[in-house]
């Protein structure tokens, strides 16, 4: 799935919206990492 276009079958744009829904999924999950990231932090500040 990760490398090159030539490969992936059917039409190409399936693969570019399979990988806008990717590059979305790392961006929310990327969010919540920051969020328990500010969590931890905050609960390591009231110790």
């Amino acid at each position: 799935m990760i490398g090159g276009d030539s490969s992936e079958s059917g039409p190409p744009f399936i693969g570019l919206q399979l990988r806008r829904w990717y590059i979305s999924d790392i961006q929310k999950m990327y969010e919540i990492m920051v969020g328990i990231d500010k969590m931890v932090k905050a609960l390591q500040e009231l110790r």
